[in-house]
């Protein structure tokens, strides 16, 4: 499990939050002051940390600034408003990233992954979601479209020509980014990942291109960029219509140069890089709302690769989650009995509609393989039960008993849960669909809970 610390003096965002975080994999530890977050940090240093900015007693800043520098960059800092000068000090100090609230899922799931490797490495024992992030792995699937995404990846190693990877959340684009790397000739160079979507719209240029000392308040020296790192390597862009316009137009010129300035510079840099670019948006549509250049556009996607969603790669379910399954099964400690699969859950597996795709399918494994491996059976397996699955055998939605005289309290109870059912428990999902927060629908199954006595 990954070891994670909140601190958050809001009870019901910190609730919401750990509960989320127990759903990804994670076991939460919590601190509603500034004072509890600096016994939690000297008790352990967490492999993932969220620190709000206002607290009780102090802030989050300066709980990052009781963390040795080495270890900044574990924490991520969370605030309902940010200024420029908030976001700079933040990341001056070594933040992993800067939130503002409502948080962003989608870049908390992607630090629990990072977080997953570096705890892995700390404690030498490899985990389930690091280790779908070592560039050596494989993929995985022998579905019709997935053996043409292969194809692709194959073909498009050999060239130095940009590659634009599209595909929902969760698909595994990263991953493809790194296969076209190792085949490539350039696999003896660095791979540097960005998430064009992570980074304020102050900092993106500074990230990209580096800067030179006094090029911008809290620039105390120069910093080389992502391109300056990937030298002779690939430079993965992920969420890249993302990307502000105008840095938009300054990427261009460096895919057409070769060159670029640092921010504050005036000396041209020459630069060895191939761009793989990803989006999980339509790129055509992002065009066509003008939030994507065009001619960006059709300078990444001279080479193209499209991901299938999880429900569309038949077959491919069950060999994922065996695959998931055996890489747990070899990090767990020496001695405990092997875990398998109950031919039930093998059945719920292959007729979920997995929405979160193959992240969704990981994170279900992580789930039930904690769940079998403590239950004491001498033979764990892993059931429905285990991964919050059932199998359906129709795909009709479920209908609602709506009746006069019903309390609102009810029906919304009522609607919450037929839609949970409908996502087959997916709460993120549910919360998009319901119209509310993620906070919000948290919030309402833990008053659930507590009126039935079990857990939602």
């Amino acid at each position: 499990m990954i070891d994670v610390l909140l601190v958050e003096d809001d009870a019901p965002s910190r609730e919401a939050l750990s509960m989320w975080m127990r759903d990804h994999g994670a076991e939460p530890r919590e601190a509603c002051d500034y004072g509890e977050g600096v016994e939690q940090i000297r008790a352990a240093v967490p492999a993932l940390g969220i620190l709000d900015i206002d607290l009780p007693g102090g802030s989050g800043l300066d709980l990052l600034r009781k963390v040795s520098p080495r270890d900044r960059s574990r924490f991520i800092v969370v605030s309902g408003v940010a200024t420029q000068d908030l976001v700079i000090e933040a990341f001056r100090l070594g933040a992993y990233d800067f939130l503002t609230k409502p948080l962003e899922f989608e870049r908390l799931d992607r630090a629990l992954n990072e977080a997953a490797e570096s705890q892995s490495l700390r404690t030498g024992r490899p985990s389930a979601a690091a280790s779908d992030r070592k560039p050596h792995r494989q993929l995985i699937g022998d579905s019709e479209p997935m053996r043409t995404v292969s194809d692709r990846i194959a073909a498009f190693a050999g060239t130095e020509e940009p590659v634009l990877i599209t595909g929902s959340t969760g698909t595994g684009k990263e991953l493809v980014a790194q296969q076209i790397h190792v085949l490539s000739s350039r696999a003896r160079h660095p791979l540097v990942a960005v998430n064009c979507g992570a980074l304020p719209s102050t900092l993106v240029d500074s990230e990209l291109f580096g800067h030179e000392r006094g090029a911008f308040t809290g620039a105390d020296k120069r910093r080389a960029g992502v391109f300056e790192q990937a030298n002779g390597g690939t430079l993965f862009l992920d969420e890249v219509t993302e990307m502000p316009l105008e840095t938009q137009v300054k990427l261009l010129r460096v895919l057409e140069t070769s060159t670029f300035t640092r921010l504050g510079g005036s000396t041209p840099i020459d630069v060895d890089v191939r761009i793989i670019a990803a989006t999980n948006r339509d790129p055509k549509r992002e065009v066509a709302r003008h939030r994507l250049r065009s001619d960006l556009y059709y300078r990444l996607a001279v080479l193209a690769i499209s991901l299938p969603p999880l429900a569309e790669r038949d077959g491919d379910v069950e060999l994922l989650a065996r695959a998931f399954l055996e890489d747990l099964v070899n990090a767990r400690a020496e001695g405990l009995p092997t875990v398998t699969f109950a031919d039930s859950a093998l059945a719920a597996l292959a007729s979920h509609s997995w929405p979160g795709n193959v992240r969704e399918l990981r994170n279900a494994m992580r789930r039930a393989f904690v769940l079998a491996s403590t239950s004491g059976d001498p033979a764990p397996q892993i059931t429905t039960e285990h991964l919050g699955l059932t199998h359906r055998s129709t795909t009709a939605s479920p209908r609602s008993e709506l009746t006069p005289g019903m309390s609102i309290a009810d029906a919304e109870r009522q609607l919450i849960e037929l839609t949970l059912k409908h996502v087959d428990g997916d709460k993120q999902e549910a919360a998009r669909i319901l119209g509310v927060s993620l906070k919000t629908l948290y919030a309402r199954l833990k008053i659930y809970r507590a009126a039935d006595g079990k857990s939602a």
